[in-house]
């Protein structure tokens, strides 16, 4: 069986990435994340996470959001780290990367304010 091209692309919303990987989707899931799933998923800092919030798991339409995003220097850790419905989490960090690429790269931001 011939190998087939390589069209993995992924988004990371946390840090603004945009990652090429470099196998097929297939190998990706059968083989890279089996092989590397604490690499991947950073899976010690998301079960302390989880028992610093006293949950074994998360609800289907919960995520972990980052407080401060990491593309606004936030830190990678538990403190860092907040339970959020997924649809929120997703168009809140979309909304402000949306807007900080419309800002020259040397601009500091000190806050950000959510109005409901």
């Amino acid at each position: 069986m011939e190998k087939s091209q390589n069209l993995l692309v992924l988004f990371s919303h946390l840090t603004d990435e945009v990652i090429n990987i470099p196998n097929n989707l297939i190998e990706f899931h059968d083989e890279v994340i089996i092989n590397t799933q604490e690499e991947i998923f950073n899976l010690d800092l998301f079960e302390a996470f989880l028992h610093s919030v006293k949950i074994v798991r998360l609800e289907t339409s919960q995520c972990v959001e980052m407080r401060t995003p990491l593309f606004l220097n936030g830190e990678f850790s538990t403190e860092n780290m907040k339970l959020q419905n997924t649809v929120i989490e997703w168009d809140l960090n979309s909304q402000l990367l949306k807007q900080l690429r419309l800002v020259q790269d040397d601009t500091q931001i000190d806050a950000v304010t959510v109005i409901r």
